[in-house]
């Protein structure tokens, strides 16, 4: 299928997209219509480096009444060929519906346009493959329900249903949110040295904020890929979440970013043993289920990754056995937010 020329966005064109990307991502409509008013190829641009448009955002990034909206709002202005655009993947919005779980916005996208059912991504998974492999059961049967009869050899070539994938887990965990060990005895000639930290701290902060409209001001994407990027890696190998909350909030699509050894920024946090930077996980909504799951070149997840024992600096725990409890909780933390996505 032959893409209108606005679909061919150019890598130095993403950063125009950055407000897109975030209204997307927060389901604010009031946003993205006007950026869609002052300019009509957003709509089905590619928004970001992996080829999604604002509607793969919209549909994998929640299902709040607030994000269903907007992707009600943002079908309704597209036509029935433009739901159909895939990312470099060739996932469509209704895979990364499927995948989310996001039953709403997989009925808004097939009332739309029904065939949207039978395409398939480069590992020739469909978006029921999607949702049953991502233990989506409402989503599935939703989706199940709208195979039409004479099409299931379509859907299931092999005449092995996709419905055998799906395990389902009792989601009886909560999140566990892992916090650093403080010190609860402080000399009082350490707090004015303490209380210069801090400004400097919030200091380097305003700094940083500063910096971050500097780059987006740029006009220029390999400036901000060079500068944010490498700053956001640098911290998440320190451990340094402030700086990455403040990076990220402004390019969110360097959430995705990884370092040379092709590690994204939970991996790094888990390999590093970095608790605060970690815990952003828990701020990622519908997407902590799928960072959980994405494997590094090596084939592992922050599962394998949590069982590793940890960097050096670990041993700094006195005794083998509460160095051992240290790392039984992060394993122990990654797999409760992997159970109860799953």
């Amino acid at each position: 299928m032959e893409l209108p020329p606005f679909f061919h966005a150019e890598k130095d064109d993403f950063w125009k997209y950055i407000p897109l990307y975030q209204a997307a991502l927060r389901g604010d409509w009031a946003t993205a219509e006007t950026i869609f008013t002052e300019d009509q190829g957003s709509l089905t641009a590619k928004i970001n480096e992996y080829g999604e448009t604002a509607l793969h955002v919209a549909a994998g990034a929640g299902r709040s009444s607030k994000a269903i909206d907007f992707v009600k709002r943002l079908v309704a202005k597209m036509s029935t060929e433009a739901v159909t655009f895939s990312d470099q993947n060739n996932c469509t919005p209704l895979h990364l519906a499927a995948w989310a779980g996001n039953k709403e916005a997989a009925k808004v996208l097939l009332k739309k346009q029904p065939s949207l059912l039978y395409i398939r991504e480069n590992t020739n998974f469909s978006a029921l493959d999607m949702a049953a492999r991502n233990a989506k059961k409402d989503t599935l049967v939703y989706l199940l329900a709208k195979i039409k009869d004479d099409d299931f050899s379509e859907i299931f070539p092999d005449g092995d249903s996709t419905a055998h994938f799906l395990i389902l887990l009792d989601d009886d965990s909560g999140e566990l949110v892992m916090k650093e060990e403080t010190t609860s005895h402080i000399g009082v000639p350490c707090i004015k040295k303490i209380q210069d930290q801090k400004k400097m701290h919030l200091q380097a902060l305003k700094l940083l904020k500063c910096l971050c409209v500097r780059i987006g001001s740029l006009n220029d994407s390999d400036a901000y890929k060079k500068s944010a990027k490498d700053a956001l890696l640098t911290a998440a190998k320190l451990g340094i979440h402030e700086v990455m909350e403040e990076i990220v909030e402004s390019f969110p699509n360097l959430l995705w970013a990884k370092n040379k050894e092709k590690l994204n920024l939970f991996q790094i946090a888990v390999k590093e043993r970095h608790a605060g930077v970690f815990n952003l996980i828990y701020q990622m909504g519908d997407y902590q289920e799928i960072l959980v799951q994405i494997r590094d070149d090596s084939g592992n997840n922050l599962l394998h990754l949590a069982g590793r024992l940890g960097p050096e600096k670990n041993n700094m725990i006195s005794g083998a056995a509460l160095q051992m409890q240290r790392e039984l909780q992060w394993f122990e933390v990654i797999l409760c937010i992997h159970l109860h996505h799953t």
